[in-house]
């Protein structure tokens, strides 16, 4: 992604008006996104607009943000998929030390749907959402409440933007069908700085700017974000999404964060190469390899 993304006021005013609808002045909730990021900047600034307290952490650390939890009384917490599965796994997260939260959003990447309903079913009084958005899009383009039918959506497209998903001819697409999204409307930045090609190649003379992202929408509008574009493993001419094997890793009790790369292969065009965070050193690749056998 090119450096330096231009958003004027009204990108910005826009994506404001819509903090009432992730928290209000009754909230508490962790600020655990970088600030520099867009995801943590819009969150900061929506505490701001509505008076929430945000409580922040320089680093972060799991028995102190677990404690804080309760400490604080926690409303709502904004993770990545990552923490999710963390929080999920973490022996120390209580039905105790989780009552006062009523909400999680998550968003950045994509999410687990077991863990989605591993969360779910442990913390009935918690609402689950699931977001998707870019920098360039100042915020979430789609944004949803957890439904066990629609196990790994991202959600349903904001009020503020457009969405089309097309093919690589750039037809769009019906439902269901794989494509990429693209996206109009006030929130879309204007470019990016000093780049005048990089803006050429993501805003098409239409004014639609091209996510990069691959994936599809249901006959009911919601949306499924499946993988970028450039990071699609060719395989024997098969397309396989590396955040599909991270996501069955990080199932392991022993995995705590996975990492896919497609690597060139003579025979096979590539193969997909995993690194692992592991929780238990003992942990081999023989296991690992047996446990998402058959799972595809």
């Amino acid at each position: 992604m090119p450096k330096g993304v231009m958003l004027s006021h009204n990108n910005i005013t826009t994506v404001m008006k819509a903090s009432g609808k992730f928290v209000s002045g009754d909230d508490k909730f962790f600020g655990l996104m970088p600030f520099h990021h867009a995801f943590g900047l819009i969150l900061m600034l929506y505490g701001l607009c509505e008076g929430s307290q945000v409580i922040t952490m320089a680093k972060l650390k799991w028995e102190a943000f677990v404690n804080a939890l309760s400490d604080y009384q926690v409303t709502v917490l904004f993770l990545v998929p990552s923490l999710l599965v963390s929080l999920g796994k973490h022996e120390g997260v209580t039905a105790e030390r989780m009552k006062s939260v009523r909400r999680i959003f998550s968003g950045a990447s994509q999410i687990n749907p077991k863990y989605q309903e591993i969360m779910s079913n442990c913390f009935p009084h918690i609402e689950l959402y699931h977001s998707y958005g870019m920098t360039e899009t100042c915020f979430v383009t789609y944004c949803g409440k957890y439904r066990p039918d629609k196990p790994g959506s991202c959600g349903l497209l904001v009020d503020t933007i457009k969405c089309k998903v097309i093919d690589a001819n750039g037809d769009e697409v019906k439902a269901n069908e794989m494509g990429e999204f693209c996206f109009k409307g006030p929130t879309v930045m204007k470019g990016y700085l000093n780049n005048d090609e990089a803006t050429r190649e993501s805003i098409d003379e239409n004014g639609w700017l091209h996510s990069g992202d691959i994936g599809y929408f249901d006959e009911d509008g919601y949306y499924f974000v499946k993988e970028r574009i450039k990071e699609i493993i060719k395989y024997q001419g098969h397309q396989i999404s590396p955040s599909e094997i991270e996501s069955v890793l990080m199932l392991h009790k022993g995995v705590t964060d996975a990492a896919v790369v497609g690597v060139p292969d003579p025979h096979y065009g590539e193969l997909p190469r995993a690194y692992v965070v592991k929780t238990d050193s003992n942990i081999t690749e023989e296991e690992l390899v047996k446990f998402i056998n058959g799972k595809f």
